[in-house]
């Protein structure tokens, strides 16, 4: 899945790696961090029409 627009995506990774800032020392990596960043935008992406039409 993609997002059809380019600022589309800047918003969605402009927004995880906002959330990675705040919760950072929080965060566990079970992975490595491409991983879970791959992860984190594929999600977001799956999830993007809702969050972005927000």
């Amino acid at each position: 899945m993609m997002l059809r627009e380019e600022d589309d995506a800047k918003d969605v990774v402009q927004e995880l790696f906002a959330n990675l800032w705040v919760k950072g020392k929080d965060i566990v990596l079970s992975t490595s961090l491409s991983g879970y960043l791959y992860v984190l935008v594929r999600n977001r992406i799956i999830t993007a029409p809702n969050v972005l039409s927000r």
